[in-house]
This record gives structure tokens, sequence and C-alpha cells, in this order.
């Protein structure tokens, strides 16, 4: 039976465990789709660089929880408004 984990918000401190996630999540996904070099090319470190700005973004008005299990990241989620120029604002509330 697979043990639970905790959801809640990212903090800074998260930001590492969230890359090592997103970046062998994407070299699991999607081998055989992109290119090896590209996905053997992803940096755990620019990454987690990355995610210090967005969890650090005093202006964001998105969100990114984590799931936490026993102080591992094992899973994480990051959600807000679409960002694509003409998106919808149908459905906000």
């Amino acid at each position: 039976m697979a043990r639970s984990a905790d959801i809640r918000p990212a903090t800074v401190d998260d930001a590492g465990g969230i890359a090592i996630v997103h970046v062998a999540s994407w070299q699991t996904a999607y081998r055989g789709v992109m290119p090896d070099h590209v996905l053997d090319g992803l940096s755990v470190e620019s990454r987690a660089n990355g995610w210090l700005q967005i969890i650090n973004d005093p202006n964001a008005t998105g969100r990114t929880i984590v799931a936490d299990r026993d102080g591992d990241i094992v899973g994480w989620a990051s959600f807000g408004p679409g960002r694509d120029e003409g998106a919808s604002d149908e459905g906000k509330r």
C-alpha cells in the first residue's frame, strides 16, 4: 500500500525537490517523444532556480502546491489563470 503525502503550498525550500521531480518526470514521460539530447540536457539546478523565481514572485497570480512525504517532494502542481494572449476570463469567480 502506498504511503500518503501531505499536500501543502510550496515554499522556497521546496524549489530543489520540485526541480528533481520536474526533470525526472519529463525524462521519463517524453523519452522517445522528444530528442534524447534535449531530455538529457535538462538541468535540476536550472529548474530549481526557475522554481525559486516562481515561488518568490510577489506579483504571481498562480499558485504552486507540493506533495510532501516525510520531507521529500514526491509531486507538485502549479496552477492559475490562463497566460495565453486572448485567453478567456470566462468561468473566473
